[in-house]
């Protein structure tokens, strides 16, 4: 993360004295002959009711009523409804309490004096009833009230304070009120605050330090998913649950994957789970998977500013697996197979990048300084070939295995040549393949990688090469040394029959990946002088054809520009070329 948004490393053990002090609180007040009801209040998805939960199951002993009820007050919509859900949501606190049948049949039995009395018109059953006696049982409870922000509108929050009094007052009860106020509406407010006053006797606001709530869901502390959601200020527990089962489904398909890689797509799962779960009234998915941080940079972007600190604040950049995570979050799943495939592609091209970067440190330590010793290189060398050996370019450790020989004459250089040629053989592309005929000492590693060279030529056709090389995505540069082996005869023939949809586009993205830099990409300013040739030669069939190639030629200068490069004429002629020529 960058300096600005920089947090502090996370404790090695979370500390609890933020915890410990709420718990203590709690106690006191579980204790006291004085203070009957509580308003436990806090932002939303801190962990009240968790805390809360946990707090009873573990203090059951400081708990002086002989019954606990907790009641979510979602939907509930009457204090009728209130009533049951306290009188059969009831637990015995201890072993020996009677149930609520017994305490039903001795309450009964208790008042059989005075029942031949009392006349009940149009009710069937005792159980019907119930609702004249619910006030009458609930007596020595601990009831817990939760959720009321969220309560049926149905239900008046004057009546159900009313009840609250009357359970405190009269009937020897202890409530606990978990509620967050900013929630509630400007009305509800207003009379929680009166009656704040009246029956409240105790409130304490829940607001547990970041390590603290992280360390409940990720007891390990977990650094990288720390980093991501800290960055953004998340301290909500039900957020970090999220993320942790985003993690847990796609972890089976993460096993085989290097570690680091595991890290990067970890932390990409918290970014996008971070936005879908608490951030979207700032920022959505498609906005933040459009950008990269590095690109919010003014009002041009279409965000706010709340949505570019998001953006800079993650340092996200979209990843070719994004879609596959925001499928899971928005579906709870995603397309298996495309999802091994795409991870399988992610995690070689990390391993790629993890070799170049220890291959330029190799460099480093040789030409930055006199600290590395001869041997010291040669074993870095070493472990470059065997951890690295499936991704590493056959020139760039060829090079490096020359050097070492150089410096240090007993290294056998060409017997790891011809080691790393016979594992390379079996992928490799043209031109690494001819490379490994004219640098490896060995005979049979010569006559090998000819063998694959002819199977590649047989297999990989002109359109097969030309379409893989103008894919939107996933386009492989080592694929030109490939289609460079066919002549301008050879694509001539090719493209006076070939027919595909968008194939002269298809064509002016290959033409232009071609004059990229890049050190895979071996024939690729070649491929266009040949189309030029070939685009040119076409054009005089016909006067269809003449205009077929000056679309061609407008549209390879198109894609040019696109990448920030000027189509070279030997690729291009010019417009006043084409008006001399005819090709306009």
């Amino acid at each position: 993360m960058s300096k600005d948004n920089e947090t502090p490393p996370p404790p090695k053990k979370a500390p609890a004295t933020q915890l410990i002090r709420y718990a203590d609180e709690l106690r006191r007040f579980l204790k006291s002959d004085e203070q009957k009801v509580l308003l436990l209040h806090g932002r939303w998805g801190t962990g009240k009711t968790y805390f809360w939960t946990h707090f009873i199951a573990a203090e059951k002993s400081a708990i002086n009523e002989l019954f606990y009820s907790y009641v979510s007050l979602f939907g509930a919509s009457s204090v009728a409804h209130v009533k049951s859900l306290i009188l059969f949501g009831g637990k015995p606190v201890r072993p020996g309490e009677l149930s609520l049948k017994r305490r039903v049949a001795t309450f009964i039995a208790g008042k059989r004096r005075y029942l031949p009395d009392v006349s009940l018109p149009h009710i069937g059953n005792i159980g019907n009833a119930m609702g004249a006696f619910d006030e009458l049982l609930i007596k020595k409870y601990l009831v817990c009230f939760d959720d009321l922000e969220r309560r049926n509108k149905q239900l008046d929050l004057e009546q159900l304070f009313g009840l609250v009094a009357f359970l405190k007052e009269q009937n020897d009860c202890r409530v606990v009120v978990i509620c967050n106020e900013t929630e509630l509406s400007e009305g509800d407010r207003q009379t929680l605050n009166r009656y704040r006053e009246k029956i409240v006797d105790r409130q304490l606001t829940y607001e547990p330090p970041f390590d603290e709530n992280f360390h409940i869901v990720f007891p390990d502390g977990n650094p990288p998913i720390r980093e991501v959601v800290a960055a953004v200020a998340l301290n909500n527990i039900r957020v970090f649950q999220q993320i942790k089962w985003c993690l847990t489904y796609f972890l089976p398909y993460l096993k085989d994957c290097q570690p680091g890689f595991i890290e990067k797509f970890n932390q990409q799962c918290a970014r996008l789970a971070s936005v879908h779960f608490a951030l979207l009234g700032e920022i959505t998915l498609e906005q933040l998977t459009s950008t990269t941080w590095l690109g919010v940079l003014s009002d041009r972007d279409g965000l706010s500013d709340a949505a570019r600190d998001i953006v800079r604040n993650l340092q996200f950049l979209p990843t070719d697996a994004d879609d596959l995570i925001i499928d899971y979050l928005r579906n709870g799943y995603c397309d298996i197979a495309r999802l091994e495939s795409t991870v399988d592609r992610l995690n070689q091209e990390y391993r790629k990048r993890e070799a170049d970067t220890l291959l330029t440190e190799i460099w480093s330590r040789v030409w930055h300084s006199y600290k590395a010793n001869a041997d010291e290189i040669a074993q870095a060398a070493e472990e470059y070939l065997s951890k690295y050996s499936q991704y590493i370019p056959y020139k760039y450790a060829t090079d490096l295995l020359d050097f070492v020989k150089k410096i240090s004459p007993l290294f056998k250089a060409d017997e790891k040549k011809a080691a790393l040629a016979k594992s390379l053989i079996p992928t490799a592309d043209a031109g690494t393949l001819r490379q490994i005929q004219a640098s490896c000492a060995s005979n049979d590693v010569r006559e090998q990688a000819k063998d694959r060279e002819r199977e590649l030529k047989s297999r990989k056709s002109i359109e097969q090469l030309i379409l893989a090389l103008g894919e939107s995505n996933g386009w492989d540069p080592a694929n030109f040394a490939d289609l460079n082996e066919y002549s301008e005869e050879d694509f001539f023939e090719w493209l006076s029959s070939a027919d595909a949809p968008y194939l002269l586009t298809i064509i002016a993205e290959v033409i232009t990946r071609g004059q990229l830099e890049s050190g895979e990409n071996r024939g690729g300013k070649e491929i266009g002088v040949k189309f030029r040739s070939v685009f040119e030669r076409l054009a005089k069939r016909s006067a269809l054809d003449n205009e077929r190639t000056t679309h061609a030629f407008a549209l390879v200068r198109r894609k040019m520009k696109q990448y920030g490069r000027e189509a070279t004429p030997d690729i291009c002629p010019s417009t006043e070329a084409d008006q001399n020529s005819g090709l306009a």
